[in-house]
């Protein structure tokens, strides 16, 4: 009988959505993929950074690709047939590690990162410069990010400032749709995958946040 090695200090786990048997986990340094239908232990291990890595995000059109960043700032993508680091980029948050990553559900190469300098950015990974757009509003780490499910414009943050955000790419300059204010800081955010206008929050008490937004809010 195969014995499994022990993995501690596990600070992520991320589930592939377009192959269900592969999944990921973070410790300190290094990126295991597992696949749970014929391995005990991971089927990939790398070490991707000189920093612990603390954010990881599958690519929602592309089984084989993952995202990490962390206290090193900067992002890598790994490849998993290759076993290699296809795109990186150094310093993607100026201060502090990047705290969250999500790629977005319909344009292959874009990926949002929020960092604990307090900004989200927005990187087409074909471009190795600048971000696309940042975003300005939250005063200290954020937490969590996710996208709209239904709305491709549409996504919503949450920090350790007690905010809760939604943004629309649609809507420059500032972008920011609306802001509320808990008594508690945010651990975790994101959107209904029926309408847009109902997003929701996980407090760090263990509160969880509804917030409704009217139709005529969104009218031209």
């Amino acid at each position: 009988k195969q014995e499994a090695m022990r993995y501690d200090n596990i600070r992520r786990v991320s589930m592939n959505k377009l192959d269900h048997h592969l999944f990921a986990t973070l410790q300190y340094h290094t990126l295991h993929i597992w696949d749970a239908e014929i391995n005990v232990d991971p089927a990939i291990s790398r070490k991707i950074s000189e920093y612990p890595i603390t954010a990881v995000a599958w690519a929602e059109q592309h089984e084989r690709r993952i995202m990490v960043g962390g206290q090193g700032r900067g992002l890598r993508m790994f490849d998993c047939d290759s076993g290699s680091v296809v795109w990186k980029k150094e310093d993607a948050h100026a201060e502090g590690g990047v705290t969250d990553i999500k790629w977005h559900p319909y344009v292959q190469w874009w990926i949002l990162t929020a960092g604990e300098d307090g900004m989200i950015k927005l990187w087409d990974y074909r471009c190795n410069s600048k971000p696309l757009l940042t975003f300005e509003d939250h005063y200290c780490g954020i937490s969590s990010i996710s996208w709209s499910p239904s709305h491709s414009d549409l996504f919503v943050s949450g920090g350790l400032d007690r905010r809760i955000k939604m943004w629309s790419l649609n809507v420059p300059p500032h972008h920011l749709l609306f802001s509320k204010q808990d008594s508690s800081p945010i651990i975790g955010v994101g959107i209904t995958n029926k309408t847009m206008n109902s997003t929701f929050a996980v407090t760090q008490e263990g509160n969880v946040v509804v917030s409704y937004l009217e139709e005529s809010f969104f009218d031209p």
